[in-house]
């Protein structure tokens, strides 16, 4: 599956869904709200959706790597690629 083979409803789809993406994973910032959750610094009703945002993170991970996969991949070219 290449981009350039798509029509422009569906290659919007897809770059939306990858800014998507990329946008998850500034929910890390949960990593440090859970740590003072168990440090008592702060409420234990944060804790749910703490763990919410980082399960996002997680998956979205793989999901970045796929979309990678997608654009980025196929339009490179040059030595680097024909040596690996």
């Amino acid at each position: 599956m290449n981009i350039d083979t798509l029509n422009k409803t569906d290659r919007f789809f897809l770059v939306a869904l990858t800014v998507w993406i990329f946008l998850q994973v500034s929910r890390a910032i949960a990593i440090p709200l859970i740590n003072e959750i168990y440090a008592v610094a702060e409420s234990n009703a944060w804790l749910f959706p703490a763990f919410l945002d980082l399960f996002a993170v997680v998956f979205a991970l793989p999901l970045i790597w796929i979309s990678y996969s997608l654009f980025c991949i196929p339009k490179l070219r040059g030595l680097f690629f024909r040596i690996g």
